[in-house]
């Protein structure tokens, strides 16, 4: 490899490793469907926590006693544009069921900010 290939090469790592590196961790399941409305529109943020820590926060749809439509689609969008946001996990329920549990987690050091958007009939 020639020193031109190689100084060629090592720009596209750092291109790709910036490119990547600065994505949002956006998170959904399912489809929207014909007839489906919004049931919920949460904001789930949580401040950076000290000393490198990570936060986390737990989010139940519906509340108690509350819901009996079926869920179609969830989308948590990542307000964090840098790659720095948090990311999510379903824990129960979701598509097809009439409830989800998310668990919202952050990176080390930082906290999150999601738009979390819940659709069904």
């Amino acid at each position: 490899m020639t020193a031109k290939n190689f100084i060629i090469s090592i720009v596209v790592i750092a291109i790709i490793a910036c490119t990547v590196s600065g994505q949002s961790h956006h998170w959904s399941q399912g489809q929207k469907q014909l007839g489906d409305r919004l049931l919920t529109r949460q904001i789930v943020q949580k401040s950076a926590a000290t000393f490198g820590g990570k936060v986390t926060k737990d989010i139940r749809y519906p509340a108690k006693g509350d819901g009996y439509e079926i869920i179609n689609f969830i989308n948590a969008t990542d307000q964090y544009v840098n790659g720095e946001g948090g990311y999510v996990t379903l824990l129960e329920g979701g598509v097809g069921t009439r409830a989800v549990k998310l668990h919202f987690k952050s990176q080390a050091g930082h906290g999150f900010n999601f738009i979390l958007d819940i659709y069904g009939h």
